[in-house]
């Protein structure tokens, strides 16, 4: 089901047929590193994960997480969340691409898309980014955005600290 479109991207509801696509970006060095290792090893982990994040989406307050794909095929480019956090006050966005998929504007139009559908579905006063402290392509998107860096945090279940980013709407 598309929940949103950009230009170039249609954005859905992860799917079981998306388990494939999840393992790969999970697994992927980057998303370990700046993300966090979760433990998906197999195709039945991702589908797993995936039948969690499918249970969790809630349509009263967008909560979820969301495929990126090309508009002109299913080949998914990357992912986008919106989700309210028990250890966080506000809602917070999330993003991560695949590394072909990176430095092409994407994640900025999916970002900006997922935005807009925020603002005009749910109107929430604040939002918030996580970020590794070493992410600094995170951090620019957030700031093209309109985040502002706020704190470092230590999250549940994290060795390492994050930032958090801020915007008002």
């Amino acid at each position: 089901m598309v929940v949103m479109t950009s230009n170039r991207l249609k954005i859905t509801k992860v799917q079981l047929a998306d388990a494939n696509f999840i393992l790969e970006l999970y697994n992927d060095p980057d998303f370990i590193r700046f993300i966090g290792d979760r433990g998906l090893r197999t195709l039945s982990d991702a589908e797993n994960f995936i039948t969690k994040a499918m249970t969790q989406f809630n349509h009263e307050s967008g909560n979820g997480l969301f495929v990126v794909s090309e508009k002109n095929n299913r080949h998914p480019l990357g992912i986008c969340s919106y989700l309210k956090r028990d250890f966080l006050d506000f809602p917070d966005i999330g993003f991560a691409f695949l590394p072909q998929s990176r430095q092409q504007g994407y994640a900025l139009e999916a970002t900006t898309t997922l935005l807009k559908w925020i603002k005009n579905s749910f109107s929430p006063p604040v939002l918030l980014g996580i970020a590794h402290p070493e992410n600094t392509a995170s951090h620019r998107l957030l700031k093209k955005l309109g985040f502002v860096f706020e704190k470092a945090i230590q999250t549940p279940g994290s060795a390492s600290e994050s930032w958090i980013f801020k915007a008002n709407y």
